[in-house]
C-alpha cells in the first residue's frame, strides 16, 4: 500500500508529464509557444517558466536571456550560479564554437529543481550528472539550451536528446494564447496545492478531496465548449463463492463521491475498464461514447496493496493509458495510468475474491471540428501544473495518519469479534455441559456450578458465612424467606464475566 500510495502522490505531482507521453507526437503548446517533436517517453513541463523536457532522469531546458556585451560574460555568470548551488564541485569549462558559447560539466549533483518530486521516488536516483550547454546569438536575448543526464546515460539517449532539440520551433506571436497564473488552495491544511497556467477568460475548479484514505486534488478548466480536468476512479469489489453460491458487492468512487453497484463487477483487463469509463461518461452527459483510438502501454508492476493471506494468489497490473472516444461532434481524450489489483483465496468451503481497479486521468474534452486547437491549449495547461513538494508530503502524512485510524478501528473490531467469539464458545461448552458461571453482586466473587440449561431458576448466597444454595426461584416462598434473611440472589452467565 505504501508503495502505491507513493506512486500516486508521483503521478498527481507530475501531470502534464504523463499527459505527454505519447509515441513520437507533435507537441505544441500555445499557452508558452512552441512545437516540438517528442520521441517515446519523453514529456514536458513547464518551470519558472521554461520547457522542461525530460525522459526519466535526463532533461533538456530551453530559455532566453539577455546580455549586454558577449556571450562569454552569459556562459561565465551560469557557471558561477552553478557552483553556489551544488553541494560537491563539479568540473565545468566553456569554449568558443561558430554558433556562440558551448559549456560542458562533470560531477553535478541531481536537478532537484527540474523535478523535485524524485525525493519521494519508488527507485533509487542517478547522483552524479553531466552537462552540455549551449548559449546561442540572437539579436536581443541569447537562447540556452541544457542538456543533464546521467554519466553513465548511453549514446542513444543523447542522440535522442538531439533529435528532440533540433525539431524545436518558436510559434509566432499571433499563434500564441495569453495565460495567467492560478494557484490552487488546501483550506484543510492551509496550504497552496499547485501552480497551473490558465488562458485568460477560462474558469478554473479545483481542490483537495478524499478517496478512501487517499487525499488527492483535482482541477477543472473550462471555456465554452472546452474542458480539462483530473478525474481519479476506484472500483473495489468483493465476492465470496460457498456452496455453489456466488455472493458480492462492487463499490465505485468517483473524484471523492462513492456509491454502490446494482452488481458486482470484476475487471481483469484495460479493455473492460474502458467499458466502464464510457458508462460513466454516457451517465455524465446523457449520450453515448464510442472509441476512436486506444493504447496501453504496460508498466513494471508494484508489490499488491491486497491483503495478503496464507495460500492467495494476488496479480498486480499496471498500464499507461491513451485514449480517444467521440460522441456527436464532440470528442474525449485522456492520458493517466490504470492499476488492477486481484487477489484470489481458494477454499473448499468459502473461496473469495478481492478486485481493485485504480485510475487516475487527464481528460479533454472538445468540439472534433478544433481539436487541433484545444489540444494545444490543454497541453500548455497540462505541462504547466507544478504541486507543492511541501504539499505532496502533507497528503501524505494525512494518508498515513488516515490509515493508521482505520487500521486501529479494524483491530478494535476484529479483537470484539473474538471476544464475541469466545464467549460464544464458553456459552455453549457451558449449555451443553450443564454448568454455568455466578457472581457475587457486592464482592464480585465468580463461582462455577452445575446448573441444567433449561433451569431458570437462581442461586442464592447467605450474607455472612458465604454458603451458596440453589437453584431457588424468586417468586417462590422459599425465596421470599431468603430474601427476608438477608440471602442475596447471585448474577449468573454462561459465557462468564469479564
Amino acid at each position: 500500500m505504501l508503495r502505491k500510495t507513493l506512486a500516486v502522490v508521483l503521478l498527481t505531482g507530475a501531470v502534464g508529464m504523463a499527459l505527454a507521453q505519447t509515441s513520437n507526437s507533435v507537441w505544441v503548446d500555445r499557452l508558452h509557444g512552441f512545437k516540438v517533436r517528442l520521441p517515446e517517453g519523453w514529456g514536458v513541463s513547464i518551470i519558472g517558466g521554461l520547457p522542461v523536457f525530460r525522459k526519466d532522469h535526463n532533461f533538456i531546458v530551453v530559455g532566453a536571456t539577455p546580455y549586454e556585451q558577449s556571450l562569454k560574460e552569459v556562459a561565465q555568470k551560469f557557471i558561477r550560479t552553478l557552483r553556489t548551488i551544488q553541494l560537491e564541485q563539479p568540473r565545468l569549462a566553456y569554449r568558443t564554437i561558430p554558433q556562440g558559447i558551448q559549456v560542458v560539466g562533470e560531477g553535478l549533483g541531481y536537478p532537484y529543481a527540474l523535478n523535485p518530486h524524485v525525493i519521494m521516488g519508488l527507485t533509487p536516483a542517478p547522483t552524479r550528472f553531466s552537462l552540455v550547454g549551449l548559449v546561442l546569438k540572437g539579436q536581443k536575448l541569447a537562447l540556452t539550451v541544457w542538456f543533464i543526464f546521467p554519466e553513465d546515460a548511453p549514446a542513444s539517449m543523447r542522440k535522442e536528446m538531439g533529435e528532440l532539440i533540433r525539431s524545436l520551433e518558436f510559434l509566432p506571436a499571433n499563434q500564441r494564447v495569453k495565460w495567467r497564473v492560478h494557484t490552487l488552495h488546501d483550506p484543510m491544511l492551509g496550504m497552496p496545492i499547485a501552480t497551473l497556467h490558465v488562458p485568460e477568460g477560462y474558469t478554473v475548479e479545483g481542490g483537495p478531496f478524499r478517496q478512501e484514505a487517499m487525499y488527492l486534488y483535482r482541477y477543472e478548466v473550462k471555456h465554452t465548449e472546452f474542458v480539462l480536468r483530473m478525474d481519479a476512479v476506484k472500483l473495489i469489489t468483493y465476492v465470496v463463492t460457498s456452496m455453489g453460491t456466488t455472493n458480492g458487492s462492487s463499490v465505485l468512487m468517483y473524484n471523492g463521491a462513492s456509491g454502490p453497484m446494482a452488481a458486482p463487477i470484476v475487471l481483469r483487463t484495460p479493455e473492460e475498464v474502458e467499458a466502464l469509463l464510457l458508462a460513466l461518461w454516457q451517465k455524465e452527459t446523457g449520450n453515448e461514447w464510442r472509441v476512436v483510438h486506444r493504447r496501453t502501454t504496460p508498466q513494471p508492476d508494484l508489490p499488491s496493496s491486497a491483503p495478503s493471506l496464507p495460500g492467495s494468489v494476488a496479480d498486480n497490473k499496471r498500464w499507461q493509458l491513451s485514449l480517444t472516444a467521440e460522441s456527436g461532434d464532440k470528442m474525449r481524450s485522456v492520458q493517466g495510468m490504470l492499476q488492477i489489483a486481484t487477489t484470489q483465496q481458494p477454499d473448499p468451503v468459502a473461496a473469495s475474491l478481492l478486485n481493485q481497479v485504480y485510475l487516475y486521468l487527464v481528460l479533454m474534452e472538445a468540439p472534433k471540428a478544433k481539436r487541433e486547437w484545444y489540444e494545444s491549449i490543454a497541453a500548455g495547461i497540462a505541462s504547466s501544473v507544478q504541486v507543492d513538494v511541501g504539499w505532496s508530503l502533507a497528503a501524505f502524512e494525512q494518508f498515513t495518519r488516515t490509515t493508521k485510524e482505520i487500521n486501529k478501528q479494524v483491530q478494535e473490531m476484529v479483537g470484539r469479534m473474538r471476544e464475541d467469539n469466545s464467549r460464544m464458545a464458553r456459552t455453549w461448552a457451558n449449555a451443553l455441559s450443564d454448568q454455568t458461571y455466578i457472581r457475587d453482586p457486592e464482592s464480585g466473587e465468580v463461582f462455577k456450578v452445575y446448573k441444567r440449561v433449561w433451569d431458570t431458576d437462581q442461586f442464592w448466597r447467605e450474607p455472612v458465612f458465604g454458603t451458596i444454595i440453589g437453584t431457588i426461584g424468586k417468586e417462590t416462598k422459599l425465596g421470599e424467606l431468603l430474601r427476608e434473611a438477608g440471602w442475596k440472589v447471585m448474577d449468573e452467565s454462561l459465557a462468564g464475566f469479564p
